[in-house]
């Protein structure tokens, strides 16, 4: 009896730094969304259409990442800790070259997947098209940001994702705060603010 409490608390302290950092991101997506929201109709619809692809993109290093994860927990319990670095080291080579490679093309030809959500040529097209290649110069940091995470929680250490994952969304909702509506001298970019303030979030994470 005790040792299945034990076992239980062992699973909840690792589940729960997960479960507050997926609930983080949500709500600060909910607080940029709301700013975003309180511009124009086509800055938001712009926003919507960049978000949906640099997300597809989010979710692909996800799953790399969750693979990487469960082959680090595997050799970190076999008591193989060069063999986890080396996995390491081969997963962020894999993400830099393909964030590289859709960082080049999404900024290069962004009214080719701008117009998987559109065909119109309108403002909100001509906003989305500005600003997806400026998001897309994060997609590098979060393959390597999240695959950092998840080489810790196979390591079964979700604390320090967590800390970083706070750290780097207090930075987004502040610079997208002044960068958004110009505030403390800066100039108000209005969407594009949002964009570089992501990108400036993630950079912040990846250096801390």
């Amino acid at each position: 009896m005790q040792e299945d409490r034990r076992i239980r608390r062992e699973i909840m302290a690792i589940m729960l730094p997960i479960m507050l950092e997926n609930l983080l991101q949500v709500m600060v997506n909910f607080a940029a969304a709301a700013m975003v929201g309180r511009l124009a109709i086509a800055d938001i619809s712009a926003q919507g259409m960049a978000n949906k692809i640099c997300d597809t993109v989010y979710y692909l290093f996800r799953g790399l990442g969750v693979g990487l994860s469960v082959h680090i927990a595997r050799h970190h319990a076999a008591g193989h800790p060069l063999k986890c670095r080396s996995l390491l080291l081969h997963g962020l080579a894999s993400v830099v070259c393909l964030g590289i490679l859709l960082t080049g093309l999404i900024g290069t030809f962004p009214a080719f997947f701008i117009r998987i959500f559109s065909k119109e040529t309108d403002e909100a097209f001509a906003l989305a098209c500005g600003y997806l290649p400026q998001l897309a110069w994060m997609l590098p940091l979060w393959g390597i940001t999240t695959l950092g995470a998840a080489y810790f929680q196979g390591l079964s250490d979700t604390r320090t994702p967590l800390k970083i994952a706070v750290f780097t969304n207090l930075v987004n909702l502040l610079a997208g705060y002044l960068l958004i509506f110009g505030k403390l001298g800066l100039p108000a970019l209005g969407v594009r603010g949002a964009a570089i303030a992501t990108v400036i979030a993630t950079f912040c994470g990846l250096a801390g």
